[in-house]
């Protein structure tokens, strides 16, 4: 009989800890709290991650593509891409605006900075030669060079320093060059 009592004993006391515990987790709740913080880690992997507004449809998106590119994108209330940032698998990097067609209107890479009209036509083109020399490229209606003020280096073996101005025909002949 001793050891029935002494198991009943440990049997309530037991139940009396449960229900203790269950009343504690019970308030707890009630209140919003959670029992055990949640577990953190300090790396998310993914291929992707695309943001969504509303209506489900994707305003910005983070990829790696299997061909090395890495891009995040920001895209128009229609999912149209209007910007893009990107780097290559050989490093090469680019940011582009683009038109609701998508072409490029302006668009920074290692080649310079360029502009382009609503037809997706290069106009303006501001770069850095090879060795640092800086130019400033305007181009007409067809794309063709007709100004060019800083360094260049023409077709016909014509070589200008950075400081000059070089305004072209639309055969690309030079019409005026200072110095």
């Amino acid at each position: 009989m001793k050891t029935q009592s002494l198991w009943l004993i440990v049997a309530l006391v037991a139940a009396s800890f449960a229900g203790g515990a269950l009343v504690s987790v019970a308030q707890e709740q009630a209140v919003g709290q959670e029992t055990k913080p949640r577990m953190t880690t300090d790396i998310v992997q993914a291929e992707a991650f695309i943001i969504t507004d509303r209506g489900g449809t994707a305003r910005a998106v983070l990829n790696a593509s299997p061909d090395g590119i890495v891009a995040l994108t920001l895209r128009d209330a229609q999912g149209r891409e209007r910007v893009r940032l990107s780097t290559s698998a050989d490093g090469e990097s680019d940011v582009a605006v683009l038109a609701n067609d998508g072409s490029y209107r302006v668009r920074l890479h290692p080649g310079g900075l360029q502009l382009r009209d609503a037809d997706g036509r290069p106009r303006a083109w501001l770069r850095l030669d090879r060795d640092g020399s800086p130019s400033l490229v305007l181009l007409d209606d067809q794309s063709i060079g007709r100004a060019v003020l800083g360094a260049a280096r023409f077709a016909d073996g014509d070589t200008r320093p950075e400081s000059s101005l070089v305004l072209l025909s639309e055969s690309q002949r030079t019409v005026f060059a200072a110095p």
